[in-house]
């Protein structure tokens, strides 16, 4: 079936679904294969529970004369060109984000900036792979008139896969850092990786976005007329606060996020709602509204203690941005104390990597350490010396029994780890 027929037919559905357990009636069932399943064979459940159609690659659990099965040589491949066709379809602008740290946050803002002025559609939660792009782009609506889309990878040649069926407009790289090395092999190889979206857009798109104060990006070769630079007038505010302030040609905007490396992520979003003429009281409505609900730079102050919880993910770079921040923001009658974890996909160097993390927490100040994971005990028995109190716990289930019976008085605590530590637990229980 040609890609314009099934659009059609994706037209006159409910929307798309890879997934039985969701799947709702009038939507469109697609069968998708990963190493532990094989969607094919929920095709039929697909039908019993109100699939309009299920879009399959396997003939074999094809029900003869039954039009609603449509047999396709790769439903991976199929739904990648269904959702280019419909991203073709709807009128809107494809702001593209991808970078090492900061995407959602970034694409939140952004979204949030746009939203007062605009209709938006945004990537959900962490759709931002080769299936959750697609995912994305199908559930755009005509209306939309800007799609902000977050793209992540893992390997070289993901953000131009996701590039070609995105085909964003816009693009922003949030910055080069040493994240997924298992698949980049170095930070070269980040760079080459991320920087795909500049290259797409400069051939085929309107304008880069360029974060200039990132030492990678800053000198990214662009032709003048597809470069737009972030606003060069952001100061900082130091304030009695956990939360970051910051000073714009003249006007205070108090956020509800902490840390500053928060502040290019805001400055991605406020130099977008510039380009597309967003008024600046609606820009600054929409920052200081803007409340981190994801496990990201969120602030959660209980009677006598005080966590910031970082938990969704975490490498390298992010982690010690994250450690220095919580120590600078914690009041000075709180200790500052690290719950940190494992942090994933860093390769060889894994262990190297996670040693400097604890090196650097204790060089600058902090006297407890409690580290989460494998990784952190290996990397915690290579410490020469320590001046820090360090604590290591196989798991979170290891742990939890201790968080719960703790003194937490007067202690501020960052969680962070990589997402697969599932630290947020000790919150969420």
């Amino acid at each position: 079936m040609k890609i314009s027929k099934l659009h059609q037919l994706f037209l006159d559905s409910e929307g798309v679904s890879t997934d039985t357990r969701s799947l709702q009636t009038g939507q469109i069932y697609v069968a998708l294969k990963g190493q532990n399943f094989d969607g094919n064979l929920y095709a039929e459940q697909a039908i019993d529970k109100g699939a309009k159609y299920v879009i399959v690659d396997d003939s074999t659990v094809v029900i003869p004369n039954d039009q609603r099965y449509i047999l396709v040589r790769d439903s991976l491949v199929c739904l990648q060109e269904l959702a280019t066709a419909h991203r073709k379809y709807c009128d809107a602008i494809v702001i593209g984000i991808t970078g090492s740290n900061g995407k959602t946050t970034t694409k939140e803002l952004m979204s949030a900036v746009l939203s007062t002025t605009y209709q938006v559609h945004a990537t959900k939660g962490n759709l931002n792979n080769h299936i959750g792009v697609p995912l994305t782009l199908l559930s755009v609506t005509p209306d939309i008139e800007y799609s902000i889309v977050e793209m992540g990878a893992n390997h070289p040649d993901d953000i131009q896969e996701l590039c070609e069926i995105a085909l964003p407009d816009y693009g922003y790289i949030t910055n080069i850092g040493s994240a997924h090395l298992e698949g980049f092999g170095d930070i070269k190889g980040v760079y080459r990786g991320k920087t795909a979206l500049f290259r797409y857009i400069g051939a085929s798109g309107t304008m880069c976005i360029i974060n200039q104060y990132d030492p990678y990006l800053v000198d990214y070769p662009l032709s003048s007329d597809k470069t737009h630079y972030l606003q060069d007038s952001l100061e900082i505010i130091n304030r009695d606060s956990m939360q970051l302030s910051f000073n714009y040609l003249g006007r205070v905007i108090d956020t509800q996020l902490t840390g500053a490396y928060n502040l290019h992520n805001i400055n991605a979003a406020l130099t977008v709602g510039r380009i597309f003429d967003v008024e600046m009281d609606q820009i600054a409505f929409a920052l200081e509204q803007y409340f981190p609900t994801n496990q990201r730079s969120q602030i959660i102050k209980e009677d006598d203690y005080i966590i910031i919880l970082d938990a969704y993910n975490a490498n390298p770079s992010s982690m010690k941005e994250a450690i220095k921040n919580a120590i600078s923001v914690t009041p000075s009658n709180h200790q500052t104390v690290a719950i940190i974890g494992d942090m994933y996909e860093l390769g060889s160097q894994s262990i190297e990597m996670h040693r400097e993390i604890l090196e650097y927490a204790i060089n600058i100040g902090y006297q407890e350490l409690i580290l989460i994971g494998s990784l952190m005990y290996a990397a915690s028995k290579t410490l020469k010396d320590s001046s820090a109190s360090v604590t290591t716990y196989a798991s979170v289930d290891e742990y939890l029994p201790v968080w719960v019976k703790e003194n937490k008085s007067d202690k501020v605590y960052l969680i962070k780890a990589s997402r697969g530590v599932k630290l947020e637990r000790l919150i969420l229980q």
